[in-house]
């Protein structure tokens, strides 16, 4: 009886304690050869969610970032477009590598990408200091709105 307990209170120890945690999304990159790799510093970010590597700009997939100005549609926005950008600079400097998987382009002709540092996703990253927010892009469900 008293071993049972034991699982019984574990398991719901573990409960409470991921409940209040979101996980990571997995990496789409693990034993993926569609995957390119390599240095972080050879991506340069533009901002949260657009990056360039020789000239090509990637829209990072399944997110969203504030846009900066004067694309922000508010000084909320275009003060969280400003910290989106330094932080995602500052996590590909202190990153070892990158992974990309692309898939397709978006409306602008951008390259559209998960892309992952040290095997963590970007957007996640981002999400995690109030950076970026999760955004399918289908048709059907609307950028997030930056200004409430």
């Amino acid at each position: 009886m008293g071993q049972s307990r034991f699982w019984v209170s574990l398991t719901f120890l573990m409960t409470i304690t991921a409940c209040g945690k979101e996980q990571p999304p997995p990496n789409l990159c693990e034993d993926n050869p569609e995957c390119l790799s390599g240095t972080a510093r050879a991506v340069r970010p533009v901002d949260g969610d657009t990056f360039e590597i020789e000239g090509q700009r990637i829209r990072l997939m399944g997110w969203d970032s504030p846009e900066s100005s004067p694309h922000a549609a508010c000084l909320k926005e275009g003060d969280l477009g400003v910290k989106a950008e330094l932080a995602t600079r500052e996590m590909f400097s202190e990153a070892e590598t990158v992974q990309i998987l692309f898939k397709g382009r978006d409306e602008f002709g951008r390259a559209r990408a998960h892309i992952y540092l040290d095997g963590q996703h970007v957007g996640f990253l981002l999400e995690q200091q109030g950076l970026a927010k999760s955004w399918s892009e289908d048709q059907s469900e609307a950028k997030p709105d930056w200004c409430k």
